[in-house]
């Protein structure tokens, strides 16, 4: 499951998967102008992610590094990549 972030996690998009009693969530940002910075066109860039078992909430601290992580990549030219 994909879907976008709202509100902190504005311009964050979040990869949900299940497996048995575990989640697991990926936050990626959509650069739309990767070739402006370097790269060979629009790319998705993972920023962070994080586990969960079913039933429990995500530790704050992980939406916390998401945030804090997009910020930066958007705050940095040239951008932070690891190819």
């Amino acid at each position: 499951m994909w879907h976008s972030m709202s509100r902190d996690m504005k311009g964050l998009y979040e990869v949900r998967v299940r497996n048995r009693k575990t989640l697991y969530r990926l936050f990626c940002i959509l650069d739309s102008n990767g070739a402006k910075y370097g790269l060979s066109g629009p790319a998705l860039v993972l920023v962070s992610g994080g586990t969960k078992p079913v039933g429990q909430d995500m530790p704050s601290d992980v939406y916390a590094d998401a945030v804090d992580y997009r910020d930066r990549y958007t705050a940095t030219t040239p951008r932070p990549i690891v190819r």
